[in-house]
Order: structure tokens, then C-alpha cells, then sequence
């Protein structure tokens, strides 16, 4: 509990409505807008008791008056014959110069932890530093994954935003625990469980907390693989688009996609012709590959034309 002293002993001398000081004048002290007796102290330690009320000496002065802060006080001043000069409710007080900022008791919530103020303006200092982002050392596992800031935060704030830089790709769902705040799900920006690969190893990762869930995504706007089945993009909320150029072995091909989609994607192309206008059709796609023909005007086949094919679907479901 802080210890406060009455302000009162800036006016230490009790006088009369001529400026006259007040012989054995007396203060009395109650609780609040009440009659409450309340009690004070001669000392910051608490430790004697004030008489209640206090007498002044021969010169109108009061000795030292202290309360353990617990609650504000009403002080009344009279005349050594018992005559009110004043009344003051609530009495102004000063804290002692013996406490600070570190002992005055707050009360935490869920940004701020600290129990006293000194703590709690430590952190709003930190979380201004910060920034509305953070970023974090990651730790863990791939799937299991620690997040270390330095903030000292005991619980998350709603809306705090941390980058972070994977260990590994994970294998599936995965959960972040901050700071050792406890394991949290985290998921996807569409609110999906974080399928296999969307977390990626050297690959800068933004988390948002929400409503009790990790919401994670790439800081780039997507991932993006080449390789002799041609290109493919991956994006957060799930789409992915796959390009490929080739040509064709008397107008059949089949395209096996540079990554797999989740479900039958849709498969469009055309064929660049040096001579007459060629077409391209497609069988049924399947979720890693698709059968190509090209085809001329007269329905022959398009013997060694080169061909432009485009995937769209979905690497996950969002």
C-alpha cells in the first residue's frame, strides 16, 4: 500500500480569520463524506499513531500526519474551544518521498501486466518502440513453433503483429506460442489450418493476433517454384497458377504440373502458329497433370507447334 502525507503540512500553522495563529487548534480526521473516524500517523513507517484529533502546539503548528493511502480523507479544523475554522473533503495529500513510481499499485489488463506503474509505463514504452510490429526470434519445432520478441509481454494484445523467420517448412497444422504465453493455433489468412509448405524455411512470415488465434502469411505476396514443368505461383489465400511452354510430338503432349493443385484446376492455352491458325483443347485435368492437342483448322493434327498452357485452381483449401 503507498503511504501518502496530508498536503496540509504546506499550511502546518492553524490561524484564525485575522491570520492570528491558533493555540492548540485541533484536526480531526474521517474517512471520505462520512463521520468515520479515520486513522493517521507521526511517521511514513506507520508505525505510532496520531491522537484523533490532533492538537497543535502554542504557535497554531501540527506535527507530521500520514495515512496508508488506502483511502482519501476528510479533514475538519477547530479551535482549541471546539469552533469549526474548516473544512476540507477531500484533503489534498503528496505521496512520501520515500515511495515512487515502481510501489504505486495499477491495475493490470491484458497489454499491460505490470501491478505497479513503473512496470506498466516500461511496457507501453517498449510496445511504442516497437511499434504496431514486432519482430521475433522463432524457435521450436516446424509444425510447433516458439516466437521470442524481448517485449516481456505476459499475454497478447489483440492486433499485435510480429514477423518472423521460419526454422523450417512445416508438415501441417501448427500452433505459435509468444514469449511463453502458451501455444495458440495459427492459421492461414483465410482462417484455414495451415496446410504443408505454407510455411516456408528463409521465407519472412507476418502473424497477427486476433480473438485468441495466430493469423499468418507470407510478407511476399506469394511463393513462387520454376523448374521443367514451367512456373508456379502460390498465394496465401490458396489460389495457384501454374505457365508452361512447349511444343508439341504430332499434336498430343501431356503437362505435369510444376506443383500440384488441392482440386481439378482449369486448364486453358493456345498454340503459336507459324503458318495457319492452330487450337489447343485439353482432356479432363486431373490434379497434377493434364493431356494437351493442338489442332489445326482442318482438324489435322499440329504437328511440332509450340504451345502456351495456363493452370488455375487452389494448393489448399481455404
Amino acid at each position: 500500500m503507498a503511504v501518502q502525507v496530508l498536503a496540509l503540512q504546506q499550511r502546518a500553522t492553524a490561524n484564525d480569520a485575522n491570520g492570528n495563529p491558533l493555540a492548540g487548534a485541533l484536526i480531526y480526521t474521517y474517512q471520505t463524506g462520512t463521520t468515520t473516524p479515520l486513522t493517521t500517523y507521526t511517521t511514513s513507517a506507520l508505525s505510532v499513531q496520531n491522537a484523533n484529533p490532533i492538537e497543535a502546539d502554542a504557535a497554531g503548528r501540527f506535527g507530521p500526519i500520514y495515512t496508508n493511502g488506502a483511502t482519501a480523507v476528510k479533514v475538519v479544523i477547530k479551535t482549541a474551544a471546539g469552533a469549526t475554522v474548516d473544512t476540507i473533503d477531500p484533503a489534498p495529500f503528496v505521496y512520501d518521498s520515500q515511495s515512487g513510481a515502481a510501489s504505486i499499485s495499477f491495475t493490470p489488463n491484458a497489454t499491460l501486466t505490470g501491478d505497479n506503474v513503473q512496470d506498466a509505463l516500461d511496457q507501453v514504452t517498449d510496445l511504442l518502440t516497437a511499434g504496431k510490429t514486432s519482430s521475433a526470434t522463432a524457435g521450436g519445432t516446424v509444425n510447433a513453433i516458439t516466437l521470442t520478441t524481448g517485449l516481456g509481454l505476459t499475454s497478447v494484445p489483440d492486433g499485435f503483429e510480429v514477423i518472423w523467420r521460419p526454422t523450417g517448412d512445416n508438415t501441417g497444422a501448427t500452433t505459435i506460442n509468444m514469449d511463453g504465453t502458451g501455444a495458440v493455433t495459427n492459421t492461414t489468412v483465410t482462417g484455414a489450418a495451415t496446410p504443408a509448405g505454407y510455411i516456408r524455411q528463409f521465407t519472412w512470415m507476418r502473424s497477427r493476433y486476433l480473438a485468441g488465434t495466430w493469423e499468418t502469411s507470407p510478407v511476399t505476396t506469394s511463393y513462387r517454384s520454376s523448374g521443367v514443368n514451367g512456373d508456379c505461383h502460390r498465394y496465401p489465400d490458396g489460389r495457384q497458377v501454374c505457365w508452361f511452354s512447349s511444343t508439341f510430338s504430332s499434336g498430343l503432349a501431356t503437362w505435369t504440373y510444376q506443383a500440384a493443385f488441392i482440386a481439378t484446376p482449369v486448364v486453358t492455352g493456345t498454340v503459336i502458329s507459324t503458318g495457319n491458325s492452330r487450337v489447343l483443347t485439353t482432356g479432363t485435368p486431373g490434379t497434377t497433370s493434364c493431356a494437351l492437342y493442338g489442332w489445326t483448322v482442318a482438324g489435322a493434327a499440329a504437328a511440332s507447334e509450340a504451345y502456351n498452357v495456363q493452370a488455375t485452381g487452389y494448393w489448399y483449401t481455404p
